[in-house]
């Protein structure tokens, strides 16, 4: 990348970063913020990963997490850090997509990236989306790493260094994310047997050489993460908190009331989708012509758009709907126009194996697998958090096809796609500012949640919680705490943060049958706080009763009550 295109990659990300800031510091997920922030300070506090507290997703990302509260203890660290990471991977996904796109096509990439965000938008229950630091925000930054070493080894710059580049950060995936790293290591599998299969040669670097620096690069990051797991004890608990517990998370929820289809059903949009579809084959179809007939005029051309043209002016409001970026049919026209891509390049070169390919050819086809390999992570949510982690590699994709396809000139094709998404973009100002302009209350109660803004009533109702475990610390100083819920953002009120067993949360079927037992004698022996989230009345009562518990404070609109052993409130 010229100094012109990092200058422009780097604006580009900066301005990210400064939209997406205010944003980061508003509202607070009690469940989300809390599953990733609770290991974290676990971690920093001196507990062992995964042994004295529960992960479900890779150690990095942990680790990294840790990282940013020594620097600051405080959520918004880590929401800093995500808001980061989006900068990060905008900047490297420019330079990956500046190697096949024209400079105004990747700005017009950039843009789209941008777009589909959605911590400003309402998601289908009428609340804003809150930015979450989620382990796939730093698996998308590393995945674009990736997909721009995989680039720079196909045009053979550097192979062997990049493919060490690309090993490190395979395996940087997997230890943010397992699902997303299997994914990723399975496509480049492909993705290589298909290079080798086509005749690819990758300049003056031997095959054998470039696989050696993949190995090496994963086994760089890889053989110290699993030497610390195994020789702290926590590799059994690693192993089932990370592969036993999802497996048994997804069978459940399959036999559940709710079904995988059906919650799919209620983010993608097949129909829309296809009408999406038919608006771009319209849009497409005189460059599609023109390869077939060259001879097309381009008064034809000019008549043609001017009547579709037309066309939309009458039906504007439905245009609108189409272009939604969220009902719209784009959810479901991504995966989609990935697929036939990566299906469209492995038949030609498996029709024309011996005909030498260009290097876009190659990289192209590369593209296209890797994406298709990350849009798998619309399963199991599709919302609209995972359909931007799994689509960031898609999006110059798109823009690619549809330049390939219409056969515009690059300027004239991202001004006019510019023109096109102006009503997204009007709605997304406008919902941005409707949110900011939101009555917020600045937090400085918890320390762990300084420099928060959130609602009024939340706000007031975290005060509550504040007050209530000052005085019960009073009482008993150093008293630790525990959950019978999912909320773990609550556990981090209390400055003691021993955890009755590792899995401080009490999703169905997460906690093996010893590990109930232990937190049992231990609510028994040591008498924790305990913060009882969603629980149904006769459940409290049995507890209460049995545990011989008081309740000191009941929240019923956020489904909280928190009791204290009896003792504590004579």
């Amino acid at each position: 990348m010229n100094k012109r295109d990092a200058l422009l990659a780097g604006l580009l990300a900066l301005i990210l970063m400064v939209l997406l800031m205010p944003f980061a510091r508003l509202g607070v997920d009690f469940h989300h913020d809390g599953i990733m922030l609770k290991p974290a300070l676990d971690v920093l506090s001196g507990q062992m990963l995964f042994r004295d507290t529960f992960m479900q997703y890779g150690a990095l990302t942990c680790y990294v997490h840790a990282l940013a509260l020594w620097v600051q203890p405080s959520l918004l660290s880590l929401k800093f850090l995500t808001v980061a990471a989006y900068g990060a991977t905008l900047f490297v996904l420019y330079a990956a997509w500046r190697i096949v796109l024209p400079r105004s096509l990747t700005i017009l990439s950039a843009l789209l990236f941008v777009l589909f965000i959605p911590c400003y938008e309402k998601n289908v229950l009428g609340s804003f989306w809150t930015l979450l630091p989620w382990s796939s925000v730093l698996a998308m930054l590393f995945q674009s790493v990736g997909l721009y070493s995989l680039f720079q080894i196909i045009r053979g710059v550097n192979s062997t260094r990049w493919a060490v580049v690309l090993g490190a950060v395979t395996a940087a995936v997997f230890w943010c994310r397992q699902p997303v790293g299997v994914i990723m290591f399975a496509s480049l599998i492909v993705i290589w047997a298909a290079l080798d299969w086509t005749n690819w040669r990758s300049g003056f670097h031997s095959k054998r050489s470039i696989l050696v620096g993949f190995c090496g690069g994963s086994l760089i990051l890889s053989a110290p993460m699993l030497m610390w797991i195994v020789a702290s004890g926590a590799a059994p608990a690693w192993w089932y908190q990370n592969f036993i517990w999802p497996r048994k998370w997804a069978e459940a929820g399959m036999q559940g009331n709710w079904s995988w289809g059906h919650i799919a059903l209620q983010m993608v949009f097949p129909a829309a989708g296809a009408r999406l579809l038919l608006l771009l084959i319209a849009l497409t179809l005189p460059g599609v012509l023109r390869k077939f007939r060259p001879a097309l005029s381009s008064s034809s051309v000019v008549i043609y758009y001017v009547c579709l043209g037309g066309i939309f002016a009458w039906r504007y409001e439905w245009l609108l709907g189409v272009l939604d970026l969220r009902q719209g049919g784009w959810t479901t026209l991504i995966p989609v126009i990935t697929v036939l891509v990566a299906l469209v390049y492995f038949v030609r070169a498996a029709a024309h194996r011996e005909v030498f390919k260009s290097t876009e050819d190659y990289l192209v086809a590369a593209w296209s697998a890797f994406s298709a390999a990350s849009i798998l992570q619309y399963f199991p949510v599709p919302d609209a958090w995972h359909i931007v982690w799994s689509a960031a590699p898609v999006f110059g994709l798109l823009v690619f096809v549809f330049w390939r396809g219409t056969g515009w000139r690059p300027v004239v094709m991202a001004g006019g796609l510019v023109v096109v998404f102006l009503p997204s973009i009007s709605a997304k100002v406008g919902l941005a500012r409707q949110l900011l302009a939101q009555p917020w209350v600045t937090l400085g109660e918890p320390s762990i949640l300084r420099g928060s803004r959130v609602s009024p009533e939340q706000a007031w109702m975290i005060g509550r919680i504040v007050d209530t475990v000052k005085q019960v610390e009073l009482k008993r100083p150093g008293i630790p705490s525990a959950l019978t819920g999912n909320d773990a953002l609550f556990l981090c009120f209390t400055q003691n943060l021993a955890n009755p067993s590792p899995y401080f949360v009490t999703w169905k079927a997460l906690a093996p049958a010893e590990a109930l037992e232990r937190r049992r004698n231990y609510i028994s022996q040591v008498r924790p706080l305990m913060f009882l989230v969603n629980q149904e009345p006769k459940e409290i009562n049995d507890f209460l009763t049995r545990s011989h518990y008081a309740p000191v404070l009941h929240l019923p609109e956020a489904g909280l009550m928190i009791a204290v052993p009896q003792e504590l409130t004579r």
